[in-house]
């Protein structure tokens, strides 16, 4: 880890005290207004793999890597977006059943090695529809019925 800089969004009561005073590293339960600072410092994300936030990440052209929560504890959900984004070389995936801190280490290694790629591709892809542009695709698409 002395590689990296670590900021944890870890939840509601999931601060752990015995990881308190860990150089280089940092938790927090929740943040509001500081997370836009805290993702414009941020060089990688590790995160799960919720639509919203990958989204988010993807706007922001950050290498992720994904860990989606397993079928046992969601709906699938996560899997499938997680999943896409690997496909179109916006993130690696880390399966959570798989993860282990060897396994871990080596795909931080590997999102690390791989950063120049991912932000192409990330670059090179379209951008999410806003509101109003899915607005006019659907006002298009019923002209033509």
């Amino acid at each position: 880890m002395q590689t990296f800089n670590v900021i944890h969004l870890c939840g509601k009561g999931n601060i752990d005290e015995g990881l308190e005073g860990i150089a280089q590293y940092c938790q927090f339960e929740y943040v509001t207004h500081e997370l836009s600072h805290l993702l414009h410092m941020t060089d990688f994300v590790v995160s799960r793999a919720g639509s919203y936030s990958i989204f988010e990440f993807l706007a922001l052209k950050k290498p992720m890597l994904l860990i989606p929560l397993s079928r046992q504890k969601s709906r699938g959900d996560q899997i499938l977006n997680a999943e896409l984004f690997r496909k179109n070389g916006f993130a690696l995936v880390l399966e959570e059943e798989e993860a282990s801190p060897e396994r871990f280490m080596k795909a931080l290694d590997q999102l690390k090695a791989d950063e120049e790629l991912l932000i192409e591709k990330m670059t090179d892809a379209e951008p999410p529809k806003t509101a109003y542009e899915m607005a006019k695709l659907v006002v298009a698409h019923t002209k033509k019925r």
